[in-house]
């Protein structure tokens, strides 16, 4: 974790840093996001994304202007995931679904340039350093069920093309600050 750094639990007011798609997510996708669904119940996060980090201020400018310094330095990148598992979620309960994200080198290079820019504006991270990369994928779901894991293998979740800066306002409530979208690869 860096210097200054302290982890805890996301309350309203934090500034979280998301990449999501300006896209609609891919057939295949969707039919796996339908089949969790079906067998957890609850309803499919909208947009998916991955939270890069989490800070907090009230200068909502200066994360703002962090995350699009970076822009340049980001490329679109791909949002596979390999697996599913079931947590408890106080604020999206009483489960959540998330999908883990397969280290993509595009994907881990944007997630450590948008954070760069945070930590060069004096904003540290409120995530612990040992922080699996997710995407929640299903609020208000039931528990977890024997078997109800069962995965497809490696499944393209996503293009991360968009920078999404937001405000926790409460419990499954965020207020949109900031989008961008990242050009495309060259």
């Amino acid at each position: 974790m860096e210097p200054g750094a302290v982890a805890r639990a996301a309350r309203p007011g934090d500034i979280c840093i998301l990449l999501a798609s300006s896209r609609p997510v891919p057939a295949r996708a969707r039919a796996m996001l339908d089949g969790l669904r079906q067998v957890h119940g609850g309803r499919i996060v909208e947009p998916l994304h991955v939270t890069v980090d989490r800070v907090a201020t009230s200068e909502t400018e200066r994360v703002v202007r962090a995350a699009r310094a970076a822009l340049s330095r980001l490329r679109q990148a791909p949002v596979r995931v390999d697996r599913a598992f079931v947590i408890d979620s106080r604020d999206r309960g009483p489960h959540i679904v998330k999908l883990e994200v397969v280290r993509d080198s595009a994907l881990v290079d944007d997630v450590a340039e948008l954070r760069s820019a945070l930590r060069e504006v004096g904003l540290p991270s409120l995530h612990g350093g040992d922080r699996l990369m997710t995407v929640s994928a299903l609020e208000h779901a039931g528990p977890a069920r024997e078997g109800a894991n069962a995965w497809p293998g490696s499944t393209e979740l996503f293009l991360g093309d968009l920078v999404i800066v937001s405000r926790i306002r409460g419990p499954a409530s965020y207020e949109v600050l900031d989008t961008a979208t990242i050009a495309a690869s060259r």
